[in-house]
């Protein structure tokens, strides 16, 4: 907190800019994974980073092992995303070697 201070930035502090900061990047990884999982067409890992955005939101209130545990599911879903993404293009490059 001190090094925020002191580089002019402990206005990040507050929970009125923090609170509204963690729902932009929420919704930045949402968006990336739906227009992820349009590409490959499996809704799965959007299914789970939604799920998981809302469970970080929440849970910044009450616990905070479930916030771990929602951003755990985060990762997983942005890694499952990944896969799904890759393995959509190495089904399309074999469908068009046939």
């Amino acid at each position: 907190m001190a090094f925020l201070s002191s580089i002019g930035a402990g206005f990040l502090i507050s929970d009125k800019i923090l609170i509204p900061l963690l729902l932009v990047f929420l919704g930045i990884s949402i968006w990336g994974v739906y227009k992820s999982s349009k590409s490959h067409g499996r809704k799965g890992s959007l299914i789970l980073v939604v799920i998981s955005a809302i469970v970080v939101f929440a849970a910044i209130w009450f616990s905070k092992s479930l916030v771990y545990i929602g951003l755990l599911g985060l990762i997983t879903a942005s890694i499952w995303d990944t896969y799904l993404k890759k393995t959509r293009k190495q089904e399309a490059g074999k469908e068009v070697c046939l």
